[in-house]
């Protein structure tokens, strides 16, 4: 009798923890598939604002070594429906210098700065069989009205997917505005929670990603499409 309790014992013990490990498998799988699910997301559009122009500038290195921390960052285009992948979209990006002066534009900021007939900070990539575009350029500095963003636009063979905006880590950019080359001109006034174009809805699916390397960071971006 000892050893059929002993082992009745066992084999309760063993059904027990048959259907006590599924429920732990599932929830590992349902949490990869949530994180999956999040990178194949639509991205939300946005404005394109009032600087934009095609410098038709194919390029890496948007800088023009103009100063500024090092920004090296990724953007990966997939197509909602599958995750798949987009080879050959072309990811055009364009955004402020640290002392939030866009090229090619006259009368900007309080001393009326004239950047006519310049293109820093603006350049676009094709993506590859990976559906990445790489671009190295500088951490951007704020302007009034506008918390740090990048603009950049998805398209291809004349089909437009996206246009929109990416922003950095709210802890990143502080630090950044305290670093000795962007500290003269203080923290952003405009946060994300105070900012007109941004949604508070959408800071979540529009943030880049970013760690520190060197003296600067780097990142990625996934950017969401119907293809």
């Amino acid at each position: 009798m000892v050893l059929r309790r002993h082992f009745l014992k066992k084999t309760a013990a063993g059904l027990v923890t048959i259907p006590a490990i599924l429920p732990m498998l599932s929830c590992e799988t349902k949490a990869e598939n949530a994180e999956a699910d999040y990178n194949c997301i639509l991205t939300p559009q946005q404005t394109s604002g009032p600087f934009y122009f095609d410098t038709k500038l194919k390029r890496s290195n948007i800088t023009e070594n103009r100063p500024g921390l090092p920004l090296a960052f990724k953007v990966r285009v997939v197509n909602v429906k599958d995750c798949t992948p987009i080879a050959n979209a072309v990811v055009d990006i364009w955004h402020s210098d640290k002392d939030g002066l866009y090229s090619g534009y006259p009368r900007q900021g309080e001393k009326r700065i004239d950047t006519t007939g310049e293109t820093f900070c603006r350049g676009h990539q094709t993506t590859n069989a990976e559906g990445e575009a790489s671009f190295v350029t500088m951490f951007p500095g704020w302007y009034p009205g506008r918390a740090p963003h990048i603009h950049f636009k998805v398209y291809m063979a004349g089909n437009s997917f996206v246009t929109s905006q990416m922003y950095p880590p709210w802890d990143i950019a502080k630090e950044v505005y305290d670093s000795p080359l962007y500290a003269s001109r203080g923290q952003s006034p405009t946060t994300y929670t105070n900012d007109g174009v941004l949604r508070s809805s959408d800071l979540e699916k529009l943030t880049l990603s970013l760690e520190k390397e060197g003296e600067g960071f780097k990142g990625t971006f996934v950017v969401g499409v119907k293809a």
